[in-house]
């Protein structure tokens, strides 16, 4: 018998095992979520299609046998050796994520099963809420019966043991996120996490209460939001945060407008109430000589000053003042209704009717003559009983004077009309033999006077030769004498933004402003003084926007002369009140120069330094060949330092055969090892083609994805 020859051998089989199963949460479908299994085969051999069974542990014992609800069968792909496999199904979290596990039975029976429970803790839903302060919102999820619920503690919820909260923020709470958790816990113990991420937003505000303006004025109205909606009328301008009305009467405005993100809207109205003012201007017309007293009444509820005329006023009464100097002026007084001020104009005219004698009449006649004196017999005459003519009664109007001894009588009268006009007139009858009468006249320039029939403009003595008609030859003369006009004119200068006090009123524009006044001599004078603002003269060519780079010192030169040179602030610079400081910081600036020029007039420019971060060249950074993307938060993207290059770097990532899988022309750092149709690529090595086309510069590396 021969000897027996023993062979070794080698046993191929599959070893299979779990690397991990965890179960995470789709916040787009409340409730549900996606399980995720990765199986690997560490045997020699292709292990085959592989059982798997999603079940839950009811008795809690960590083993799937009765009672256990099996609630999903899977049967996976082959394996081959030495390679793993990612499974991934939808799942209802609300009902069985809770005590779950993976049943997975090897070698085609069930004699060496593997179980595998979750490794990552329970999944957490979140949601995303937007409310327009200071509305009111709820939150929360749908209820359970046999569920318990729990808020974590936060001063905006109104309950801590509900499934429904109702949270209330205002105006402070704008543009802070705040975030609520709810726990729910079932009756077997299971607990559930969700969180509520809450975006506050303002809700438009209209800035203006309620106005009061007088009559005839406009006014502006302010809001905050966009896209405005305004009704009412007498709207003059719309812009973007203010309008400008001018009603005529009592008005309620409407408006509508959205914040700037469009998610908030908000309604409002605002009443204009409209005050009435009192006349602005009134004329009074008097006979000279009567007792001239206004009626300014209607300024009472606001009293007044006056800024024309106070100084022919008797101001004891003061809404029935007594005109004291009866001369046609202009008077103006002016008040504040508790709004805006206004001046009321009083126009005054004294008047002496035209049917009334001069106030000295002169009859001229011959000594022995006679002399017939016939006057208006419409008006009512009331003779000076000490000094009548010879009438018959005290209010005769036609007498005869014959000539006596003396060489003038006289008559004094007070003379009304059926107006009730009264003056004063007397009556001079003058008998003369003398060939000579000789009358003196003054007026002001500017006022002809008439003599002997001819309108005369000048100074002097104008004579003429009369007949009485008593046949008495006479010489008249009047020596006429123009007394002067006054007037002033002078030019005045100041810088703008300032104001000078002109005949009582401030003035700060330009332009020429004329006073009329009374002169020594009782004519009519102006005085005028032209006016004009001026402001700094700015240097020319100067430049108001400069580009540096990083590390750089710069020079800046005002032009032309001033009296004095201020930067504001002095940080960074040289000098601050220098024309020609030296800029050394290290980040862009924004600087105010405020220059004086030789008239003492100020102006004001806006200066700003751009300082740019010096970058790198695409082609000299070092380049990662690997990276682990595996969600445990350590080495998850391909990190590159691209917010230090000179221009943006395009990526484009090659597998083995040579396809694109990856692409991105602007890359950020945002790769993680998926590919352009999302889902994530296999484990295992890639290449890389970095390029920034800006510079010209091409770089190839490879990478290797390691997942585990």
């Amino acid at each position: 018998m021969g000897a027996e020859q023993i062979r070794a051998f080698t046993v191929r089989k599959p070893q299979l095992s779990i690397d991990s199963f965890y179960i995470t949460a789709d916040n787009s479908m409340p409730g549900m979520g996606k399980a995720h299994i990765i199986i690997r085969n560490t045997g020699n051999t292709v292990a085959g299609p592989v059982n798997l069974i999603y079940f839950r542990d009811i008795n809690n014992n960590g083993t799937f046998d009765t009672p256990d609800i099996q609630i999903r069968q899977l049967l996976s792909p082959s394996i081959k050796a030495n390679e793993v496999l990612k499974l991934e199904f939808e799942t209802d979290l609300s009902a069985v994520y809770c005590r779950s596990g993976i049943w997975l039975s090897q070698d085609d029976c069930l004699c060496n099963p593997i179980l595998k429970f979750p490794d990552t803790p329970i999944p957490v839903s979140q949601k995303d809420v937007t409310i327009c302060t200071p509305d009111m919102i709820s939150v929360g999820v749908n209820f359970n019966p046999g569920h318990s619920y729990v808020w974590e503690n936060h001063p905006k919820i109104s309950c801590n043991f509900c499934n429904v909260n109702t949270v209330s923020l205002d105006e402070s709470d704008n543009m802070r996120q705040i975030q609520l958790r709810l726990t729910e816990s079932d009756t077997d113990g299971c607990r559930y996490t969700h969180y509520f991420n809450i975006h506050p937003e303002g809700k438009p505000v209209l800035l203006t209460r309620e106005l009061q303006i007088c009559k005839g004025d406009s006014t502006f109205i302010f809001f905050s939001g966009t896209n405005a909606m305004w009704t009412g009328p007498d709207i003059l301008t719309i812009r973007n945060n203010f309008i400008v009305v001018a009603p005529a009467t009592n008005t309620t405005y409407y408006w509508t407008a959205t914040n700037p993100s469009g998610n908030c809207t908000a309604t409002d109205s605002i009443r204009i109430t409209v005050q009435a003012l009192p006349p602005l201007y009134k004329k009074y017309e008097w006979c000279k000589g009567a007792v001239a007293m206004m009626d300014i009444s209607e300024l009472e509820p606001f009293g007044y000053n006056v800024i024309s005329g106070a100084q022919n006023l008797d101001l004891s009464k003061p809404f029935a003042p007594v005109i004291i100097n009866q001369e046609n002026r202009l008077y103006e007084f002016r008040f504040n209704n508790g709004y805006c001020d206004r001046i009321l104009q009083v126009e005054v005219i004294f008047v002496r009717p035209d049917n009334f004698p001069d106030s000295i009449s002169y009859y001229q006649a011959c000594i022995g003559d006679t002399v017939m004196i016939t006057l208006d017999e419409s008006l009512f005459y009331s003779w000076d009983s000490n000094a009548a003519p010879p009438c018959p009664d005290l209010h005769c109007y036609r007498f005869t004077v014959s000539a006596g001894t003396q060489e003038e009588k006289r008559y004094y009268a007070l003379i009304k009309d059926k107006n009730g006009c009264v003056a004063d007139v007397t009556l001079i009858v003058r008998f003369d033999d003398s060939s000579l009468l000789q009358e003196q006249i003054t007026t002001c320039e500017g006022q002809p006077y008439m003599v002997h029939g001819i309108l005369r403009d000048q100074s002097g003595l104008y004579c003429d030769t009369v007949i009485t008609g008593n046949g008495c030859l006479k010489i008249h003369c009047v020596d006429l004498n123009f007394l002067p006009v006054s007037s002033s004119y002078e030019e005045r200068s100041l810088c703008k933004g300032d104001s000078i006090v002109l005949f009582g009123n401030v003035i700060y524009t330009s332009g020429l402003y004329c006073q009329n006044f009374i002169n020594q001599s009782g004519c009519d004078s102006t005085a005028c003084v032209r006016l004009q603002v001026q402001e700094a003269l700015l240097p020319p060519g100067f430049t108001t926007y400069y580009s540096i780079a990083e590390g750089e010192n710069l020079q800046l030169t005002v032009p032309g002369q001033y009296l004095s040179y201020r930067w504001m602030p002095a940080t960074g610079l040289s000098c601050s009140d220098c024309p020609d400081p030296v800029f050394n910081g290290n980040s862009s600036s924004s600087y105010t120069l405020e220059l004086v020029d030789a008239d003492g007039c100020k102006a004001s420019i806006l200066v700003n330094i751009e300082v740019r971060k010096r970058c790198k060249e695409g082609g000299t950074i070092v380049l990662p060949n690997g990276f682990s993307p595996n969600g445990d938060g350590v080495n998850d993207f391909y990190l590159l330092p691209v917010d230090e290059f000179c221009s943006p770097l395009r990526v484009t990532v090659f597998n083995v055969w040579g396809n694109i899988v990856y692409s991105n022309p602007r890359y950020d750092n945002s790769w993680k090892g998926q590919s352009d149709k999302g889902p994530d690529l296999p484990q295992g090595t890639y290449y890389l083609l970095l390029e920034w086309p800006e510079e010209n510069i091409k770089r190839t590396t490879f990478v290797d994805i390691r997942r585990n």
